[in-house]
């Protein structure tokens, strides 16, 4: 199993941690093939909205059902880059 850095979003919170994936399987792959919910280890649970932190735990189980977007750290970090570039191009462009 790979050890897999995810950040998932639901209605009220945003929760970083892992799971554990097939080598070579894809996030998709896992949250379709799982059951009612998820194991998440490492979890830290943030209140969506500015709330804080809400709760950290070594391990939990999200409800699949919950879930309403998930990605790696990875690739939320390079579309928050993206996103951060585009804002400051567009503040200097206004200037």
């Amino acid at each position: 199993m790979t050890r897999t850095k995810v950040v998932i979003l639901t209605g009220s919170y945003r929760i970083k941690g892992y799971i554990n994936l097939v080598p070579g399987g894809r996030v998709t792959d896992y949250i379709l093939g799982a059951k009612d919910f998820i194991a998440v280890t490492d979890a830290e649970v943030w209140a969506i909205g500015g709330g804080g932190l809400v709760l950290s735990a070594q391990f939990i189980d999200v409800c699949r059902d919950q879930i309403q977007m998930i990605t790696t750290e990875a690739k939320a970090q390079r579309v928050s880059a993206a996103v951060a570039s585009a804002l400051a191009v567009a503040e200097n462009a206004a200037a």
